[in-house]
């Protein structure tokens, strides 16, 4: 006949945001026999807030263009939240918030890039701020290139393998 254990295990609150890899020894039988069995065990503690993706890339884009991506911000609880401000740290990205349920559990954050009209990369964060005591700040980095017209033309024909 086989027999069950059914044990439940908690982490403190006080555990850190990231992967946890630990194990658990069941130890069974009298002393003169003892058994232990070794169970390992993985986690990966997620904040109660997420973005996905968790950066925003914006690809290659020619000096003075816009591109625009779409973020979900959702509460990995199912616990409803309220986001209080969203902003950039780069003059030139546009951010718009919108709730997705009425239940205010998912948000989509629209981000608009304004290319600047010097080539190069740009970077930043954008920074959500929500009304959660135990996770009131989300940063989300983002990244793109400028490239001059004709090397992003020229960089498209080798990509598609085109002269």
């Amino acid at each position: 006949m086989s027999e069950s254990l059914v044990m439940s295990v908690e982490l403190l609150p006080s555990a850190p945001l990231g992967p946890i890899e630990a194990g658990i020894t069941i130890q069974s039988g009298p002393s003169s026999v003892e058994r232990a069995v070794y169970v390992p065990v993985e986690a990966l503690i997620v904040p109660p807030v997420v973005a996905r993706p968790h950066s925003v890339y914006f690809g290659f884009m020619r000096p003075g263009s816009s591109n625009v991506r779409r973020t979900t911000i959702y509460s990995t609880t199912g616990t409803p939240f309220r986001i209080t401000h969203a902003t950039s740290s780069h003059e030139g990205l546009l951010v718009a918030l919108e709730a997705t349920d009425p239940d205010h559990i998912r948000y989509a954050l629209e981000t608009t890039l304004l290319a600047p009209v010097t080539p190069g990369p740009v970077h930043g964060s954008i920074t959500v701020l929500c009304d959660r005591k135990d996770h009131p700040k989300l940063d989300i980095p983002f990244y793109g290139i400028v490239v001059e017209t004709g090397a992003s033309q020229a960089s498209s024909r080798d990509r598609d393998g085109k002269e």
